[in-house]
């Protein structure tokens, strides 16, 4: 850590995705973790700005990707019908236990009832034009406010639910988990306005939101940036819309 910086921001996303970022202020962190998807950036403690900018992420080339087809309808032991043909893609991160068990709790089913009446499918990345961008800036001005927009998330990239997200003065900015953030530095429990203070209180907490906050006695953001667990998808005989192609296994 430098002790002539003020601010720091560190955006972790999964090792799947590319990111390329255009700062907008602050400076590349080289001093900590240097992981290909862990992104760190500084300001200077005298610098009146933040650190961040526009953060674009695409699929790595020739990365796998899996999905789970049912083989025939059945009624799960627990009493949740599953239609032949139902298939979801899933992220395949982590071991294959994690994995099943990613599909067993979208269904509501037993883990072995995934196994037995469901097929896997790999695809495999070649080429696409789908991107996520994103603007995320941690804020100058000794506030824990982290400026978050997506611009366009053709990837369906985590947090994407509206109800994590507050504007204030015409900006967004994404709510704080409250374990992990200090009355004092903000979201504050009010803000400065032209017409005087206007009160937030808890509106900007939420237990669901990846946004942490630390104070040692520099503020630092740490915002992590996933792949959904499991999304719906329609079978369409190999050839996929999103830049995947099955493969054979």
């Amino acid at each position: 850590m430098s002790a002539g910086y003020h601010h720091f921001l560190q955006v972790t996303h999964p090792t799947s995705l590319h990111c390329v970022v255009s700062l907008t202020g602050g400076k590349k962190d080289t001093e900590g973790n240097q992981a290909p998807n862990v992104l760190s950036f500084w300001n200077s403690k005298n610098a009146a700005c933040g650190c961040g900018g526009t953060f674009t992420f695409t699929k790595t080339v020739d990365a796998l990707e899996s999905s789970y087809r049912c083989r025939r309808t059945f009624t799960s032991g627990l009493g949740v019908r599953v239609e032949q043909g139902a298939e979801v893609r899933v992220n395949a991160e982590g071991p294959q236990a994690a994995v099943t068990g990613r599909v067993s709790a979208h269904y509501g089913i037993r883990n072995e009832e995934v196994e037995e009446y469901f097929e896997r499918r790999n695809h495999r990345v070649e080429d696409t034009n789908l991107v996520s961008v994103a603007t995320i800036y941690h804020c100058y001005g000794n506030y824990d406010w982290l400026q978050f927009e997506w611009v366009r998330n053709d990837l369906n990239l985590e947090p994407k639910d509206p109800t994590l997200l507050f504007a204030y003065g015409g900006t967004t900015y994404l709510k704080i988990h409250p374990d992990f953030r200090l009355r004092d530095y903000g979201p504050p429990t009010y803000a400065d306005a032209n017409n005087g203070n206007q009160l937030f209180g808890d509106t900007v907490l939420d237990a669901r939101s990846p946004l942490r906050f630390t104070h040692d006695p520099y503020h630092r953001a740490f915002l992590v940036i996933t792949i959904p667990d499991v999304e719906v998808i329609t079978p369409n005989n190999g050839n996929n819309d999103d830049g995947t192609q099955e493969m054979e296994t």
